[in-house]
């Protein structure tokens, strides 16, 4: 008889591990601090260990403030539904909903109703002079298909343009870039260089291309809206005024 319980014992041993046994050494028992719903199989006696905070429904922590509708952080200004609250959206680049900020801030000068920036602060004046191979053309004059000066491998050549911008902008500031040439450009100062730089970045004695700026300022934009355009080629980059250009449509 001993002998018998002797073994019992024994094979209890071997399948009572760490992970099977509660602290108390029981067989499927759990330590008494494992916050464990009692709805999953679980000893229904077991306490919870009551300073964890943690949401009976969900499982989540009590200090992320979780917006019980969509799991969105209450912080980031959406609303049950899941979009952004009115005057707020998702900026390029960005994760959150935020305000606008224009031109030197976010990027983003208007938001839309769907949480979506409607209007990016990044692109050039409708009277901007892209050079084409029928002479200097506005901006806004241009359409898809029509022939620009862009560099491809090294050399300047005339490439079909192959995208279009047009945005609203309220309240807007762009740089005038006088260059040594005398010509002068406008662009939103988040706008790229042919170098990978913003305009907001350059200064006197930087260069676009082979042209030399010889002035940089902010001011006022006169315009309601504004313009870009993507050239083929794979650079996505334009001249103007004798300065080389990068494009926001190829970002």
């Amino acid at each position: 008889m001993l002998a018998l319980m002797y073994r019992a014992l024994a094979g209890a041993v071997v399948v009572c591990t760490l992970v099977a046994c509660g602290g108390d050494g029981r067989p499927g028992g759990t330590d008494a601090g494992t916050a464990i719903d009692s709805g999953t199989g679980t000893d229904a006696s077991i306490p919870t260990d009551t300073g964890a905070a943690t949401d009976a429904r969900t499982g989540m922590d009590a200090g992320t403030r979780t917006d019980a509708g969509n799991g969105t952080d209450a912080g980031v200004g959406a609303d049950s539904g899941g979009r952004c609250a009115p005057g707020t959206c998702i900026v390029p680049g960005g994760e959150e909903c935020e305000e606008p900020s224009g031109p030197l801030g976010n990027g983003c000068c208007e938001c839309a109703d769907d949480g979506t920036c409607s209007s990016i602060c990044r692109c050039a004046a409708p009277d901007t002079p892209v050079e084409t191979p029928a002479g200097a053309r506005a901006i806004a004059e241009l359409r898809e298909g029509d022939a620009v000066y862009s560099l491809h491998r090294g050399r300047r050549v005339a490439v079909p343009i192959v995208a279009t911008r047009i945005a609203e902008v309220r309240d807007h500031a762009a740089v005038r870039v006088t260059l040594e040439s005398g010509a002068v450009i406008v662009m939103s100062p988040l706008h790229p260089t042919a170098a990978g730089t913003r305009f907001a970045d350059l200064r006197p004695g930087d260069h676009l291309g082979t042209a030399r700026v010889v002035s940089v300022e902010l001011a006022p934009y006169p315009h309601a809206t504004t313009h870009d355009i993507l050239p083929a080629g794979g650079t996505g980059t334009y001249y103007v005024a004798g300065a080389l250009v990068g494009s926001t449509l190829s970002e």
